[in-house]
């Protein structure tokens, strides 16, 4: 890994010098990232840097192309920052490329704008996170600012695993007993409680942002499945499940593709799910 760092980063060093060696740069850069994921962070940012170059030096001879493939390294190293908890700076990229989508009258523009409103909603919803973690620290009995935070962890960041080490005796009762189960996984639900779960997930979406509630929603789902599995669910029972799940699939339907947007390399990132059973 060490050698592979030095050589992709010569390789871009020398290829960023000249038009001619363009292609060589980014391709290092992309091996880096295939050969060193941590890599990312740094490797999109470079490319970003030259893609610009590239722009400046063909506005006005290619400023669609150029600026397309600007677009592309900005809204990727967007990515990366959002991965590595930094949604502000994803939404300062984010809007960077807007910028150029309405230059060169890109077909790109609504998607970036959703990406910007997602990214903007993050950096706000991490800066409230801040605070309360802050105040929870001065005033760790303040029950009500652990509720509010526990929520936020639960719905919003879709992180259970962060939720359950915030929770102690002065949060409900119902969040000390759900947020353990869903840490066990889905299978190993008793299966009779699956139901519960599905409808208390089903309920989270509820006054929670879109990007939450599709994740709420998938979860609902989930638990959904396994319940319906059962042989010997009684059939009113079972019925009535059914036009709860087909309920849920109509809202998720309802929240639009662009929920929770994918990468731009189609890749799935970190909290990201796709729904193959309904594909």
């Amino acid at each position: 890994p060490a050698l592979t760092t030095i050589l992709c980063n010569a390789a871009y060093d020398l290829g960023a010098r000249h038009a001619e060696g363009h292609d060589m740069a980014v391709e290092a850069m992309d091996l880096l990232i295939r050969q060193i994921p941590a890599s990312e962070l740094a490797c999109r940012e470079r490319l970003v840097t030259l893609r610009q170059d590239q722009y400046d030096a063909q506005r006005r001879s290619q400023p669609v192309e150029a600026g397309e493939a600007l677009i592309e390294a900005i809204l990727l190293a967007a990515e990366a920052h959002s991965e590595a908890s930094d949604a502000s700076e994803a939404g300062t990229l984010c809007r960077r490329a807007g910028a150029i989508a309405r230059a060169v009258r890109s077909e790109r523009a609504s998607e970036i704008k959703e990406r910007s409103d997602f990214f903007a909603e993050r950096g706000r919803l991490s800066r409230h996170m801040a605070e309360l973690h802050d105040r929870l620290e001065s005033s760790p009995s303040d029950a009500a600012t652990r509720q509010e935070l526990v929520r936020l962890v639960l719905v919003e960041l879709d992180a259970p695993a962060e939720a359950a080490p915030l929770l102690d005796p002065s949060c409900d009762t119902t969040l000390r007993k759900r947020v353990p189960a869903v840490l066990k996984g889905v299978d190993a639900t008793p299966e009779l409680a699956c139901l519960d779960m599905a409808t208390w997930y089903r309920g989270l979406a509820d006054g929670a942002s879109p990007w939450a509630q599709a994740a709420m929603y998938r979860r609902a789902l989930a638990y959904y499945r396994r319940y319906l599995r059962l042989k010997e669910v009684p059939q009113l029972d079972r019925a009535a499940a059914l036009r709860a799940r087909a309920e849920t699939e109509e809202a998720l339907a309802a929240l639009g593709p662009a929920v929770v947007p994918l990468r731009s390399d189609g890749r799935l990132g970190p909290g990201r799910a796709l729904d193959l059973i309904a594909i």
